[in-house]
Parts: C-alpha cells; structure tokens; sequence
C-alpha cells in the first residue's frame, strides 16, 4: 500500500513543478482541464482586476498618439477694459467692452524629444502591463491547479486505503477459516484483525484530507463538485524533459513573464531618463485661431469682425536652480537600479530553471521506479494471496 501511495505523492511533485513554470499552457492540454480553468478565470476577481489594469494602460498607450494631433478649442469670450485718464480724450476710440469667438488649434512641433519619448514610454507601459498579465495568470492558474492536484491526490490516497482495507477484509477471512483448520496460529489472526482495525482511522483521516482539500479548491472556484472532479484524469506528463537545461534557460529568458517585465521596466527607466532631460530644451508651439472679435454683439459675425491669427512660440528655460543636474543624477540612479533589477532577475530564473529541471528529472526517476516496485508489489501477492487462499503456503 506504500508503494500506491507514494506513487500518488511523486505524481503531485512533479506536477507542481511543471506548473511553476508552465501553468498558463498546461490548462489547456485537455478540454475538461481547459473548461475547469476557464471557469476558474471567469470567476476570479483577481483575473478581472488584473485585465481592468493592463485594459487601462492600453489606453493610455491609444491616448499618446493624440500628442500628435492638434488640439481644437472654441473660445467664446467678454472683455472688458478700462483705460487710464491719460488717454484723456482718445479713450473714446477704443472699445471698453470686446466680444470674440473663435476656433483655437494648437500644436507642439518640438519639446526636447517629450513627445515621441512619450509616446514611446506609453506603449512600452503598455508591454509591461501585457507581461504582468501573464505574471498574474500564470500565479493564478498554478495556485488553482495546485488544490485540484492537492484533491486529486487525495481523492488517490483515499481510494488506495479502501483498497487496502478491501483486501485486509479478504486476508481476515482467509485467515479465520485457516486458523479454524488449524492451518494457521492465534497469533496471525490477532495480527491481521489489529491491521484491519488499523485502516479505520486511516480512513477517516483520509476522507477528512479529501473534504479539506474540496473545501480548499471551493475557496478558488465555488461551482466545483466532487462529482466532476472525480471524472478528471491525473494528465500525461513527458517521461522526463525533453530538452536540456540551456535550452529550457533560452526559453525563459524570450518567455518567461517576469524576467521579460524586470527588461521592460529597465526600458521604462532610460525613456523617463530621456524625458526628464528633454524638459531643459526649447520647445516650439504653433497655433492658429480664427473667429469673429467686436465691441457690439449685433455686429459679433459681421465680415468686417473676422480675425485670423498665426502665432509661433518658442520657450528657452534658462535657469533652473541646477534641477537639471539633480534630474540627471536621480534619472541615472534609475537606470542604475533597473539593470540591477534585471540582472538580479536572471539570476533568479537560472537558479530556479536550474532547481525545477533537476527536481522534474529526479522525481520522474523516482516515479517511474516506484511504478515498477508497485507492478511487482502487486504480481507478488496476487500469487502469494492465490496460493494462500488454496492452502499451498503453510504457516511457520
């Protein structure tokens, strides 16, 4: 029976090694798999949480490109003005109350390279977002996947004690009728009826795991009955991996979320650096603006009342109180800190690539030679057990 049971328990870690790296794509392996996850998804408010983010920040990448388009205003407004006595009389040529309306487009033709860097850093937030997704997604469907592994393995325990029970139920009576032809000592009975006592509060033990590990996986997905879990299959796992270690680290490094966003945030942190420097250059606005200006509202749309406009700005920043250079130094430490981040986040998937790979290749050893010790195992007493039941093995 220890050998059943440890069959059920190499299965679950080398499952759940599979899933720290590979949870997203294995729960698509199999249609009830795949709807099991699916209905995990739709029900998890951490999954919604995480789409509404990386929704927003696609919008935000869609919101820069208007930095490219002019803005268009209209400008309704009333003036009015009072002038100084030393007009004296010549205050009367000038209106003192002004109406105007006027369409207003303004555009910004260069900004120390904010524009273009701003669009940029909008799409490469948006990336980052994808990546966290995926981040998000897989650490959902792992955590998930591990409580029906947990069930499942349980459910396997359970059904291997009854087994177990079943057969020492048989051994007892066996037992009893041989001892009553003398055929067999007090003693063996005795011992064979204390190891079937024995799996009744293995039993209840085991069924109270199962209960625990259904109630684990209701907190993730509360729709989830027994009676659909027991339908599904332990999947197919590959007898070991593939491939070899480089090749599962040259993956990870095109693949693997999270070190994909440590490179992305690094990205982030030399386009804000190119930002920040770019407040400290001239910038060149255009706008233009056409309307109607007049000192009398009956005569506001006259053609004689139309105004036209074309204005050119430029502004220098001359003098910060040296921000520029504080700006420079703390934008650099970013950088600085960035590809530190990313190297400490390669470091991190080649220890734990290199911890999965040896574990998946060592308990799938382990499982296949337990597999092979359970087959014996059960051929050895099938025909110890025949030969016992027809008399043909005597006690000592």
């Amino acid at each position: 029976m220890k050998i059943f049971l440890g069959v059920s328990e190499i299965k679950y870690a080398v499952w759940l090694f599979v899933l720290f790296y590979q949870a997203a794509a294995f729960s698509q392996q199999s249609s009830q798999w795949g709807e099991l996850t699916h209905r995990f998804l739709a029900d998890s408010p951490a999954w919604a949480a995480a789409q509404a983010k990386y929704n927003a920040e696609k919008e935000e990448a869609k919101k820069a490109l208007t930095h490219f388009i002019p803005s268009v205003e209209l400008q309704l407004g009333m003036q009015d003005k009072e002038y100084s006595a030393l007009f004296g009389g010549y205050s009367s040529l000038f209106p003192s109350t002004t109406y105007s309306a006027a369409f207003t487009a303004k555009q910004t033709l260069f900004a120390g390279g904010r524009i273009w860097k701003g669009y940029e850093l909008k799409q490469v937030s948006a990336e980052y977002e994808k990546h966290n997704l995926k981040v998000s997604k897989n650490n959902l469907v792992s955590g998930f996947l591990r409580k029906v592994f947990a069930y499942l393995s349980a459910r396997d325990t359970l059904q291997v004690l009854q087994a177990s029970a079943k057969t020492q139920r048989q051994y007892v009576e066996v037992t009893t009728k041989k001892q009553k032809r003398g055929a067999a000592l007090d003693f063996e009975l005795s011992q064979a009826q204390a190891d079937e006592v024995s799996y009744e509060s293995r039993l209840i033990e085991a069924k109270r795991g199962l209960e625990s590990a259904l109630r684990n996986l209701n907190s993730e997905l509360p729709s989830a009955t027994s009676a659909e879990l027991d339908l599904l299959k332990w999947p197919k796992v590959h007898q070991r991996p593939p491939e070899t270690l480089a090749v599962w680290l040259t993956r990870a490094t095109q693949n693997q979320p999270d070190y994909l966003a440590a490179r992305t945030q690094l990205e982030m942190a030399e386009l804000n650096e190119s930002m920040t420097m770019g407040e400290h250059w001239p910038s060149v606005q255009v706008s233009a603006s056409l309307g109607y200006e007049s000192g009398q509202t009956d005569t506001l749309f006259d053609e004689s009342s139309q105004t036209k406009t074309v204005t050119v700005g430029l502004q220098v920043p001359l003098f910060s109180g040296l921000s520029s250079l504080n700006d420079r130094r703390a934008s650099g430490e970013r950088v600085f800190a960035a590809k530190k981040a990313v190297e400490q986040s390669r470091r991190t998937l080649d220890v734990n690539l290199q911890d999965a790979y040896d574990a998946v290749v060592r308990s799938q050893s382990v499982l296949d030679k337990a597999k092979e010790a359970a087959r014996l195992s059960t051929l050895a007493y099938d025909q110890a057990f025949a030969s016992f039941q027809t008399g043909r093995v005597r006690s000592q």
